[in-house]
């Protein structure tokens, strides 16, 4: 889970602090892990990125040209 965190992520353990990962940059993230009923283990993340709502608002906007811009910039 270590390289997910830090690799993936970008979050830095050792400081708390976050770079630009896979998603954006983290500004916290939690992790809980949780058992099925067949004994199996698996993890739920959440993860607050940096920006996030500006890039959905945008994504999501009534201007195409600004979900097409939106969309070339995420991608």
């Amino acid at each position: 889970m270590q390289i997910v965190t830090e690799c993936l992520i970008g979050w830095n353990t050792k400081t708390q602090t976050g770079r630009v990962g896979v998603l954006g940059k983290p500004l916290a993230w939690s992790r809980t892990d949780e058992e099925q009923a067949r004994k199996t283990l698996h993890a739920h993340w959440q993860i607050w990125i940096e920006y996030f709502n500006d890039c959905r608002e945008a994504l999501f906007s009534q201007d195409e040209e600004e979900r097409k811009k939106a969309r070339d910039t995420f991608i």
